[in-house]
């Protein structure tokens, strides 16, 4: 994750930063991973505010500590293991949660879930924010687009959890309203990667398509699909599109929100149809985000 995050930085942090976090606010980061984004959160919610890191795999909390730890952050930072289907905290805790990354690891099932407990922890009127790739918009050139499509029908149709993930985040904005969240926004945050590429992130392309030519040794695909993904277990191949002069990575990436509440909060499941709502609205409540997809939105009580 770390070199994906360190290739990406700028518009990863342009995403958070787009979720408009308040001076002053309780965060959670849920699924913090190694820490990437915890800097970028602590500056938004300042001195006063307070973030509370969690994730599920007690390495990449020690990693998110020690960083911390030697590179002390804006505002003070607690560390909890969990995970985002069972968040070992109370209602109401925080003002806001920021999801990013996670949803791709979940089925749809355990992504309802996690999205009910984001409600549970965000105080009437927060935030909940979510990001994630979006798997749908894509595309490695100079590939044959088909021979990426190919690929994917192939895993997800073999129930491969993270294709499945990855496809759903371009409908993330759905998933968000079916939870109960109201005001979604969709923002689509576009990234292209040019060759000549820089060594940190030709190392991360090249392992990113070494684990998709991986998921695709036992598909069902046309001898030449299955060559060219023979090509990229190996990045250092020159056969390899990581190192062909013409590459270019265009993908998009993709956030969103919780809504507002009047009221008791609930976790059940609200299926009537949403308002309507403006992608440029200031309000923060859910929606979603680019090739990299993020949606927000606050609990609100009518549907709570």
């Amino acid at each position: 994750m770390d070199g994906h995050f360190e290739r990406s930085r700028a518009i990863y942090e342009a995403m958070a930063q787009a979720v408009v976090l308040e001076p002053g606010w309780r965060v959670l980061d849920a699924g913090c991973g190694p820490g990437g984004f915890l800097p970028t959160l602590a500056a938004l919610v300042g001195p006063e505010g307070a973030l509370t890191a969690l994730d599920l795999d007690a390495e990449n909390l020690a990693t998110a500590e020690g960083r911390v730890a030697a590179a002390p952050l804006a505002c003070p930072v607690a560390f909890r293991q969990g995970s985002v289907t069972a968040l070992p905290f109370p209602d109401r805790r925080f003002d806001a949660v920021w999801c990013a990354n996670v949803s791709q690891y979940l089925t749809d099932d355990e992504f309802l879930a996690a999205l009910a407990e984001c409600r549970r922890v965000v105080r009437p009127g927060g935030l909940v924010a979510v990001k994630e790739t979006d798997g749908v918009s894509g595309h490695y050139y100079p590939m044959d687009p088909a021979v990426g499509w190919r690929a994917l029908a192939a895993v997800l149709a073999a129930g491969q959890v993270q294709a499945r993930g990855i496809v759903r985040a371009a409908e993330l904005r759905r998933w968000l309203e079916r939870a109960g969240l109201e005001e979604v926004r969709q923002r689509l945050f576009p990234e292209e990667l040019w060759a000549p590429l820089p060594p940190a992130v030709r190392e991360a392309e090249g392992t990113q398509l070494r684990f998709i030519a991986l998921g695709t040794e036992r598909a069902d695909l046309p001898e030449s699909d299955r060559a060219f993904w023979r090509a990229q277990v190996d990045p250092d191949s020159p056969d390899a599109i990581v190192n062909h002069p013409d590459f270019v990575l265009s993908q998009r990436l993709r956030p969103g929100r919780r809504p507002r509440a009047r009221g008791g909060l609930s976790t059940h499941t609200d299926s009537r149809r949403p308002r309507p709502v403006t992608i440029a609205g200031a309000s923060r409540r859910a929606g979603k985000e680019g090739a990299w997809f993020s949606a927000h939105a606050r609990l609100n009580g009518a549907l709570a």
